[in-house]
């Protein structure tokens, strides 16, 4: 897991009008897909994460399309690993919600 620390809040304008005033976004990581690739959110998309050293940077925003995801991903040179892939296939061509692997517990 990444600490939220590591998760810098993004800055844009505060209105469509491109006023001067500015507002942090808060992002939230969500689900790692890979050794340097994440999946994230803000309060209005989600975020394709790169990992630059030990910070990560939002390099794609995709608003609920898994194509869409699909495609920034592999345009920014992103590799996945199997459990990154495992997760892309658990969503569905419309995320409105991340779908987290289920959780199994040991059997006694």
């Amino acid at each position: 897991m990444i600490a939220p620390s590591t998760l810098q809040p993004l800055t844009g304008p505060k209105n469509r009008g491109g006023g001067a005033s500015q507002v942090k976004t808060r992002i939230t990581f969500i689900e790692r897909l890979g050794p340097d690739c994440a999946i994230g959110a803000d309060d209005y998309q989600w975020l394709v994460l790169k990992r630059e050293g030990e910070q990560w940077r939002a390099v794609g925003f995709i608003h609920s399309d898994k194509p869409a995801l699909i495609r920034c991903i592999e345009a920014k040179g992103l590799k996945l690993s199997a459990a990154g892939k495992a997760a892309l296939a658990r969503q569905p061509d419309k995320i409105w919600r991340w779908m987290k692997a289920p959780v199994l517990s040991a059997a006694a």
